[in-house]
């Protein structure tokens, strides 16, 4: 029995579900990825073909105005440890952050537990000043939903962490603030921080985050749109519809984003 070698897509095909998906030139798009669910690209599996791969993709298809997102989470001052942009690796947030993370090309957020990394026009813009709330007004997310940007994402569902910023927004009862003081160094220099996380309540066995309804209803009603990309696909949202089928789907069940009753069993 041999083992197959044949690719089950090229950059070409990544390209063109990106454009059919709606990312537009000149877009800020935010991507949670796992490339590898899409299978064996044409073009070589290393870390190196495959981080290029997806770059130069999302750079064409953006243009020289666009601007690209990736989560860079460190969870940092929540373990107690200092944050340093420059050597603080993030957690596992997939292989095209864990290569593009130093790269000169990209600016990192100074958010010691959900910081972002961007390339592109609007990069440093995006990235900059960013508060001490993660999810608060003029975090990354306020500024993804003023952009109307691009959630889209690779080889994983339509979920993001926009959702927090909005639960945030709206004050859902399983969500509260809690203040995590830490130790932030930029270029050798460090200052002592106190940062506003939306936790949810581990007392509440239903709070666990469930997206399946709202990734049901925005591809039922086409907010979402999707291409098959070899074994997996890309799937886009703009991030003010999310903003809205949220704000729908909680009006009509406070348990729209959470596991709720269906802790416990087997989530259908």
């Amino acid at each position: 029995m041999t083992t197959p070698t044949s690719a089950d897509y090229s950059r070409d095909d990544l390209v063109r579900a990106l454009r059919a998906v709606g990312v537009r030139e000149g877009d800020v798009v935010f991507s949670h990825t796992s490339v590898g669910m899409l299978g064996r690209p044409a073009e070589g599996l290393s870390k190196e073909i495959l981080a290029e791969l997806f770059l130069s993709a999302f750079r064409e298809v953006l243009g020289s105005g666009g601007t690209w997102v990736l989560p860079a989470y460190s969870y940092s001052y929540t373990s107690g440890e200092v944050f340093d942009p420059e050597r603080t690796p993030p957690g596992n947030m997939g292989l095209l952050t864990e290569m593009f993370w130093q790269r000169p090309d990209f600016h990192r957020s100074l958010d010691p537990i959900f910081s972002v990394i961007a390339t592109g026009a609007r990069a440093e813009e995006l990235v900059r000043d960013v508060p001490d709330d993660c999810f608060g007004e003029d975090s990354i997310y306020a500024r993804l939903l003023a952009a109307d940007a691009a959630i889209c994402n690779v080889g994983i569902g339509s979920h993001s962490a926009l959702i927090h910023h909005v639960e945030q927004k709206l004050g859902v009862p399983y969500r509260y603030i809690k203040m995590f003081k830490g130790t932030t160094r930029v270029g050798g220099a460090e200052r002592e921080s106190e940062v506003a996380y939306n936790v949810r309540d581990l007392d509440d066995a239903g709070s666990p985050a469930y997206f399946m309804r709202l990734d049901r209803d925005a591809r039922a009603d086409g907010s979402v749109r999707a291409e098959p990309v070899g074994r997996g696909e890309v799937n886009l949202i703009r991030a003010r519809r999310m903003e809205e089928l949220i704000r729908a789907g909680l009006e009509r069940d406070p348990e729209y984003l959470v596991l709720g009753d269906l802790a416990g069993k087997s989530p259908g």
